[in-house]
């Protein structure tokens, strides 16, 4: 099951992000983490094998971030219909 959620934080000085940053890139079920702008600070993806699973990563995202944590919305892929893959050379 891949699930998407967005989160909006309240201000962070860089060693927090840097923090909460290392937390999601660390987790084994996180498998990316994007920086983003506009309402959404962050966007994460997860791979899980259910909602129950997917449920105990984001649980312990906000309980270890719930200072940071001003807002979050979850979206649930049904169905990949197209995958492009390509890649960024500085």
């Amino acid at each position: 099951m891949y699930t998407y959620t967005t989160f909006s934080l309240f201000a962070m000085n860089e060693v927090e992000e840097k923090t909460f940053i290392n937390y999601l890139v660390s987790h084994h079920k996180v498998t990316w983490v994007s920086k983003t702008t506009g309402k959404w600070d962050f966007i994460i993806g997860t791979c899980t094998k259910d909602f129950k699973k997917y449920d105990e990563i984001i649980r312990s995202i906000r309980l270890k971030f719930t200072k940071f944590i001003k807002d979050f919305e979850t979206v649930s892929t049904i169905e990949i219909i197209f995958v492009f893959l390509w890649f960024v050379i500085e």
